[in-house]
């Protein structure tokens, strides 16, 4: 679910929640976008790209995404 938690019509910022199913760590991602530009901040693992991306292009259709920003190491772990 995605939650607009500021907007200007020109800077925006999105928090991004409840991606994660099953036994994941849901962390927080945010959206940012500034005019035609953005950066997604902390992304997270494997187990949301596919709808942190699906969430993010609403608010991206004409905009640009510049910067994708990783606060912390990602580890993946195989059995």
């Amino acid at each position: 679910m995605a939650i607009e938690l500021y907007n200007d019509s020109t800077h925006k910022c999105i928090g991004f929640y409840d991606l994660v199913t099953g036994e994941g760590v849901q962390a927080n991602q945010f959206l940012v976008v500034n005019g035609n530009h953005s950066a997604l901040i902390d992304p997270g693992g494997d187990l949301i790209y596919n709808e942190l991306f699906m969430e993010s292009y609403k608010y991206l259709l004409t905009k640009t995404l510049d910067y994708v920003i990783g606060s912390h190491q990602i580890q993946r772990i195989s059995g």
